[in-house]
């Protein structure tokens, strides 16, 4: 009865991020250090093995616990087959859709990295499309959605962890946002909804960013304002939004609570990547945005 009332209470939370004892199976799973490294060296690739089998059997490595494999194998292994394009079409197509789906499932390991990294392998199907498109405009849309949707519920803050290795699901979810912001079949409704989930994680109350995550939302933010989808006025707007030191009274009483200090910490700090970029540089229209963000640096003091 206990396990009955307790699923229950997992499905019926929207923001509980899914996870399951399923085993996650990794085809390098009982390997030694000598086959791995041969892997990698060849590019990972194993003699008779179908490429395109392979790449849908390697989902299971991205749950994997340990972080070499995780990382340095099997999303790097994705990494390589996609940017050289080795898989069919119709394996991309399919990876996307098993991507998409698990990703709105929100699933994840009970060390909960699937789920990170399921994600930062979807930024590199996403990219794909913006080099080489597959995608159709709804399975495009059905990419911008569900990268906002997560963004807008995660509250997984974590980066890296001396055991565990990365976790960094909101810096992911961001680099998924760059790649569909640079690919210029976008319109400019589909940049608002990105921009609305980004904008949404630049400055949580209840944890302090310290593994280079404000420098993965200004960038999507940057190139969203590159692709001249929006006006100075529209920019302005968004950046008041943030600036806006509510629920506190003003950005002095932010120094009263820990809620407060965090806010004025990520604020700041994404300011500060901010202008770094649109200040050091010779593009007209970066340099468009300098005195609104020096403004609003002077107003969190």
């Amino acid at each position: 009865m206990k396990q009955i009332i307790f699923l229950l209470l997992v499905m019926s939370s929207n923001k509980l991020l899914a996870s399951d004892n399923k085993s996650y199976t990794c085809p390098l799973d009982g390997w030694t250090t000598e086959q791995i490294t041969q892997f990698i060296d060849n590019k990972f690739t194993i003699e008779n093995q179908n490429l395109d089998q392979l790449s849908l059997s390697m989902m299971g490595c991205l749950a994997s616990h340990d972080p070499y494999i995780r990382d340095e194998v099997g999303y790097m292994s994705y990494v390589t087959w996609l940017r050289e394009q080795k898989p069919s079409e119709s394996t991309i197509r399919a990876l996307f859709n098993r991507f998409t789906e698990q990703m709105n499932q929100r699933r994840n390991d009970e060390h909960q990295v699937y789920l990170p990294f399921l994600t930062l392998v979807y930024a590199e199907l996403v990219r794909v499309d913006r080099i080489t498109p597959y995608l159709t405009e709804q399975e495009l849309q059905r990419a911008v959605t569900a990268i906002s949707s997560l963004l807008l519920e995660a509250d997984d803050f974590r980066g890296f962890d001396g055991k565990i290795g990365w976790r960094h699901l909101v810096a992911h979810s961001a680099d998924v946002t760059l790649q569909l912001i640079l690919n210029k079949r976008l319109t400019k409704s589909q940049h608002d909804e990105l921009l609305v989930a980004l904008y949404s994680k630049i400055a949580p109350e209840n944890h302090s960013y310290r593994f280079g995550e404000s420098k993965r939302f200004v960038t999507p933010i940057v190139y969203s304002w590159m692709a001249e989808k929006h006006d100075l006025t529209e920019w302005q707007a968004m950046l008041n939004q943030l600036i806006d030191p509510s629920p506190f009274a003003s950005w002095q009483d932010v120094y009263k609570s820990e809620a407060g200090l965090h806010k004025l910490h990520n604020t700041r700090l994404y300011l500060l990547e901010l202008y770094r970029l649109v200040s050091f540089n010779n593009v007209d229209r970066l340099n468009q945005l300098e005195k609104s963000v020096k403004a609003a640096l002077t107003k969190l003091g």
